[in-house]
């Protein structure tokens, strides 16, 4: 079996069978105590306990499935590969007989709340099976949890043994930091020569593996499952069905063709982009139809954008998200608890480390006993956004572009409220556009603004103009009839 094949399967293994012991144990869940214990109610506990025994049982399965199809199948003389296999399918058999008879509790309304609470998921093991066979499934856990590994140690052990000069000589047991978890393990078993006959060395292994695979395989695990929740159906809908600009209209908000407007008209994009002077919320305001959404999709993928932005940011990285609000499109897309878990889902999917921080109750809850799973309310996710931007882990600078506040449920005050309360955090400009109602027109008095019904006019003539040439009809007639031919510039 190959090594990072075999380093995966124990991983799941081990997360299924040390989860399923949970359930098993008696007492509260992973030793839920206090006020997280007063605010979880039954369903939850139990509906959570479901729920990750189904991922974890449906990892495994995708990860035998990775070992059954990988160029190197399984050798049916290595012992423990073998060993390893058998592991699996018996801490799966376990785990799916939990997970059925938690469901069945469930649909059966047999679980008293305070009794679950009080005892934890085994009190609804009781009421279908005796203590011996409780007794039991705990037996064959906790000796498939000692078996991994054992088992592992010697898969790797043979694995390191048949590898030729040219693995060691280009540096693949270097132990480069930078390499991924599972070749670090890899190189720590070479390194310290541990053997799967001593009981010290199968001690540090299973430590070393703990660390470096496992706990991270459930932080990745974690990761998904709120990213998933993040995103939702329809999200990169409305994106996808504004159209894009037509050749060169607006490409006055980046050439400074717009220099002497009156700036409370237009004031400069790019400028205001690169500025550091705390200036961090611009207003795209234009009446309905006239093009707010095509030029937003048009500000925020430009690559001026990310030029002047990054001048802006200096040598952080600069985070960018986008929400495109949608009046006929589903509640999230036009919802505020839609906007924070758009941006929230852009800023985090490829920064877990973030993700952990702004979600810490959760992943404490996922940890314990596989919960984390409620849905999100705004406070919530207000919170970790203001978190987010305001105290980063890592230097960094965050965009984003919001279109249609207006469109958006709830008090429009409170939602701009929050927005220019953000806007305060230095390392994050905000983009947002919204018809120039005289609520907005109060709310944004005072910031950059671009007024598009009064800057877009060249625009609309160049629009109108390739219109008509492109039409035709309209040359089959400019043909007969010259006069035809300034038409479009009376339109």
């Amino acid at each position: 079996m190959e090594p990072s094949n075999a380093v995966s399967l124990a991983s799941s293994i081990i997360q299924t069978v040390e989860y399923s012991a949970k359930v098993v144990h008696k007492g509260k869940v992973g030793g839920l105590h206090g006020s997280d214990a007063n605010a979880l109610k039954e369903p939850t506990l139990l509906d959570d306990a479901i729920a990750n025994l189904a991922d974890l049982s449906q990892q495994l399965r995708k990860t035998q499935h990775v070992v059954r199809n990988s160029n190197t199948t399984p050798d049916q003389h290595n012992t423990a590969d073998a060993q390893l296999i058998a592991c699996a399918k018996d801490g799966a058999g376990v785990a799916k007989i939990l997970q059925a008879t938690l469901d069945q509790a469930k649909r059966n309304h047999d679980v008293d709340e305070q009794t679950v609470l009080d005892h934890g998921l085994r009190s609804v093991l009781c009421l279908y099976y005796n203590q011996k066979t409780i007794s039991a499934f705990l037996d064959t856990l906790n000796s498939v949890r000692k078996q991994v590994d054992i088992a592992l140690l010697a898969s790797l052990k043979k694995s390191i043994s048949q590898l030729n000069q040219a693995h060691l000589e280009k540096g693949w047991l270097s132990g480069d930091k930078a390499a991924n978890a599972r070749v670090q393990l890899l190189y720590a078993v070479n390194h310290h020569n541990w053997k799967p006959t001593e009981t010290a060395d199968i001690s540090s292994f299973s430590d070393a593996l703990k660390d470096a695979v496992v706990s991270d395989d459930i932080e990745s695990r974690f990761a998904s499952m709120i990213l998933a929740h993040l995103r939702f159906t329809g999200l990169p809908d409305r994106l996808k069905a504004i159209p894009c600009t037509h050749p060169g209209t607006f490409q006055w908000t980046f050439d400074g063709s717009y220099e002497r407007t009156d700036s409370r008209d237009y004031e400069s994009f790019p400028r205001w982009l690169a500025a550091v002077d705390g200036s961090n919320l611009y207003w795209v305001s234009g009446e309905p139809g006239a093009g707010k959404s095509t030029l937003m999709k048009f500000l925020s993928s430009h690559r001026r954008t990310a030029a002047q932005l990054q001048t802006w940011a200096k040598a952080k990285p600069v985070v960018k998200g986008r929400f495109f609000s949608s009046s006929l499109g589903n509640n999230m897309q036009k919802s505020r608890l839609g906007l924070l878990q758009t941006l929230l889902y852009c800023a985090l999917k490829r920064d877990r480390k973030t993700l952990l921080q702004v979600f810490h109750h959760r992943w404490q809850q996922f940890r314990t006993f596989g919960g984390g799973r409620q849905p999100f309310t705004w406070n919530e996710l207000r919170y970790a956004f203001i978190m987010m931007v305001s105290t980063p882990l890592t230097p960094r600078s965050f965009f984003f572009a919001i279109d249609g506040l207006d469109e958006l449920d709830g008090d429009p005050k409170k939602l701009v409220q929050f927005l220019t309360d953000v806007a305060k955090f230095p390392q994050i400009k905000l983009c947002v556009a919204s018809r120039p109602t005289p609520e907005f027109l109060r709310i944004f008095k005072g910031e950059p603004c671009l007024r598009l019904e009064r800057c877009n006019r060249q625009d609309i003539h160049n629009y109108v103009k390739a219109s008509f040439i492109g039409n035709e009809v309209y040359a089959n007639f400019n043909r007969s009839d010259p006069d035809l031919l300034p038409i479009s510039s009376k339109i």
